[in-house]
């Protein structure tokens, strides 16, 4: 799996970077126009579903099953000014394939299923996080580790960023907490002295209420 997926990287790298990829280009020179085809067995195509985590579903089969006569394409395409890849499961269907059906117009086309459409950068990083390089021959194995070892140190920058954005975000909770905390206890200080300042005032009306009271029985005179 990691082999194969390998060369399909190496082979859209070329044409999306435009370069040459070191050493792989002895394999694959490199091509603005290039249609690479790869032929392997059933379970090579369930080995590259497991690793790009992706599912397809085409008629008269059940759900990722990898079909007799399947296909896996990956078209690197420019949307909007953006490279992307785009990623197809093609497979003709029991009947077609019990008659021997002819594929192309005017005859019905074989199922297909887009199971991935990425910015060539999200899949580029999506391929070299499942490819094993120790699972990769040469001449594949030394631009593989390469590419990796760059996406590792941007990955590695990117964290350390949130890293930093996240202590950042909790001095700031913090000190929103002081300020609140300080703002409660205020409040409630003020509170209480305005209580108490009208539980004295009570008092002394009440008191003042009762001598008056007394008064008029005598009870001072």
């Amino acid at each position: 799996g990691s082999a194969m997926l390998a060369y399909i990287l190496l082979s859209l790298e070329q044409v999306a970077s435009g370069a040459e990829s070191e050493d792989f280009a002895q394999l694959q020179p490199p091509s603005s126009r290039l249609f690479a085809g790869i032929f392997a067995h059933d379970f090579n195509l369930l080995y590259l579903r497991r690793m790009l985590g992706v599912d397809w579903l085409v008629d008269s089969y059940a759900m990722d099953a990898a079909s007799t006569g399947a296909v896996m394409r990956f078209d690197l395409e420019v949307v909007a000014g953006v490279q992307r890849v785009r990623g197809s499961y093609i497979a003709a269907t029991l009947e077609q394939q019990r008659h021997a059906a002819r594929l192309v117009p005017p005859f019905a086309p074989p199922g297909v299923s887009v199971f991935l459409d990425l910015p060539y950068s999200q899949f580029r990083e999506k391929a070299l996080a499942a490819i094993l390089d120790r699972c990769v021959p040469h001449p594949m194995k030394k631009p593989i580790k390469r590419m990796q070892q760059h996406v590792g140190s941007k990955l590695l920058s990117d964290v350390e960023l949130a890293r930093g954005l996240r202590d950042v975000a909790l001095l700031l909770l913090g000190l929103c907490s002081v300020l609140v905390s300080s703002w409660s206890c205020t409040r409630c200080w003020r509170s209480y002295t305005a209580g108490s300042e009208r539980l004295d005032s009570d008092s002394v009306r009440a008191l003042l209420a009762l001598e008056s009271e007394a008064g008029s029985y005598g009870l001072f005179r």
